[in-house]
């Protein structure tokens, strides 16, 4: 590891990584500020400063680790995320690129790779993404079946909501969200008897049972994938940094303690060979004197 190597690792120290998450959080609240319309000239000017320095401080930040993590800093997803986000605000925000300004909040996105539950949350989401699409195909096709069995027994008498396919379609999904299913079935059954069976039966497939299926399935990649994050953290780019850090602190200390020992011992050869001159004086003298 080179000696600017070195220097740099003071990045990944505790309390400037609480400074960035802090310049982040900052952030985002200016630039929520920043939407209103009575927000006077001077104050906008300000907060349109104080971005600019934000926008510094995070390319500092992404530079310095780069310099201290050399090849590694591109293993890591989350470095990568972080440049991506940086790079879209680096990007003018003139003429046909005007709406990238809107997405300057974005930068919030970075918190959660500065957050260990919140990796973790996103890291069990995309593990989860093949079985969530297999549900929803499975739910895609409940409620094909559904719209076209609703379409053929209501459809003529409720032609605004089973008229169509596509408006059986959309009054299903609303009825899966539990919004205002109640009055809609109160009124179709005035005019079929037995309507219920299709509603109750739809609302529990499609309601409770499937939406909790994909609770179910998020809750368990997040179960599985703890003990993979925690082996990750362990071998992480970040964690050798500091890993190695500690070692080349305790090295130096070593060192240190190794030199005040040897100045010790040089002190107290003098000392002993002072006093053996001080008894042989004394020894010559009553020589002397005998």
């Amino acid at each position: 590891m080179s000696s600017l190597q070195t220097k740099c690792r003071f990045i990944f120290n505790k309390n400037i990584q609480i400074f960035i998450v802090t310049i982040i959080i900052l952030n985002a609240i200016s630039l929520g500020i920043e939407t209103s319309k009575n927000l006077p000239t001077s104050l906008r000017n300000y907060l349109e400063w104080f971005d600019t320095i934000v926008l510094c401080i995070y390319v500092t930040e992404l530079v310095l680790k780069q310099i201290a993590l050399g090849g590694r800093f591109w293993k890591n997803g989350w470095n990568v995320f972080d440049v991506l986000i940086v790079t879209l605000s680096l990007a003018p925000a003139n003429g046909s690129l005007s709406i990238l300004r809107g997405l300057r909040i974005l930068r919030l996105f970075r918190v959660f790779s500065a957050f260990k539950p919140l990796r973790r949350i996103i890291v069990s989401l995309l593990k989860s993404i093949p079985s969530i699409g297999w549900l929803s195909l499975l739910v895609l096709i409940n409620l094909y079946l559904f719209s076209v069995i609703g379409t053929n027994f209501f459809g003529d008498v409720f032609d605004d909501y089973f008229g169509t396919i596509g408006r059986s379609f959309f009054t299903l999904f609303q009825i899966m969200t539990l919004e205002g299913w109640a009055d809609l079935a109160r009124s179709i059954l005035n005019e079929h008897e037995y309507a219920y069976i299709y509603f109750v039966f739809f609302i529990l497939l499609n309601t409770f049972i499937m939406l909790n299926l994909f609770v179910g399935v998020i809750v368990s990649a997040m179960s599985e994938i703890d003990s993979e994050l925690a082996n990750l953290d362990k071998e992480s780019p970040d964690k050798q940094i500091e890993n190695d850090s500690k070692d080349s602190n305790s090295d130096v200390d070593s060192v240190e303690s190794e030199m005040l020992l040897k100045e010790q011992l040089v002190m107290l050869n003098k000392e002993l060979n002072e006093i053996k001159a001080a008894i042989i004086n004394i020894e010559n003298h009553l020589n002397t004197k005998c």
